[in-house]
């Protein structure tokens, strides 16, 4: 997001808005896991969300094996108020070159994780 964005925050089921993000229901490519299943209803911009983990998913499409499973894991840490989206591919023919372009070309494609921030409505 390049501008000044104001989220639009509204409840949200994570279920429903993240597979709208990559074709998740056109797909068996494409898998969502939850921990914990159910997880609760949550404050927050679902276009932000799908923007996101479609980047995400993008990334591990472009980089990860080709035509293989692309796992995204939902993890809400309800002690901390955390939730954590992580997208899983098994790295793809490029990832020895990439890895052997040092430091700065692995920081740009496999960027660490952020840390999104919600309000819980459970």
């Amino acid at each position: 997001i390049h501008e000044v964005y104001q989220p639009k925050m509204e409840p949200i089921d994570l279920c429903q808005v993240l597979p709208t993000s990559f074709n998740f229901r056109q797909s068996k490519r494409f898998t969502l896991v939850t921990f914990p299943s159910p997880l609760p209803i949550f404050m927050t911009d679902p276009q932000l969300i799908k923007f996101i983990h479609g980047n995400a998913i993008s990334n591990a499409c472009k980089y990860g094996r080709k035509e293989g499973v692309v796992l995204t894991e939902v993890h809400y840490l309800n002690d901390r108020g955390v939730i954590q989206i992580i997208v899983i591919n098994f790295p793809g023919e490029d990832y020895d070159e990439i890895i052997a372009k040092g430091q700065t070309a692995e920081e740009m494609v496999f960027a660490p994780r952020e840390r999104l921030h919600s309000n819980v409505n459970s």
